[in-house]
């Protein structure tokens, strides 16, 4: 059952996400405890990060993969009030 809900979700649904804007970028955490900014992941470097819009449910998520070693960071939509 869970592989045919898989099977469905992907063929109704992978299209419905998109890129709507890909930049590249040094992404940057705040560390609160030291009050700086620190490199996100276990790498420097720079990042494509892109924002992914789905069309159906008018969701939005930030992705960033470092460009070097292609380390993948998913922003939680939890974490977005926390951009600045």
């Amino acid at each position: 059952m869970n592989l045919l809900i898989s099977a469905l979700y992907s063929s109704c649904c992978a299209d419905s996400e998109q890129s709507i804007v890909a930049a590249r970028a040094s992404v940057m955490i705040y560390d609160e405890g030291n009050r700086r900014w620190v490199p996100s992941g276990s790498s420097q470097g720079l990042s494509k990060i892109h924002i992914y819009q789905h069309t159906i449910n008018n969701t939005f998520r930030v992705v960033g993969r470092k460009l070097h070693d292609h380390e993948v960071t998913d922003v939680k939509s939890a974490q977005l009030d926390k951009i600045r």
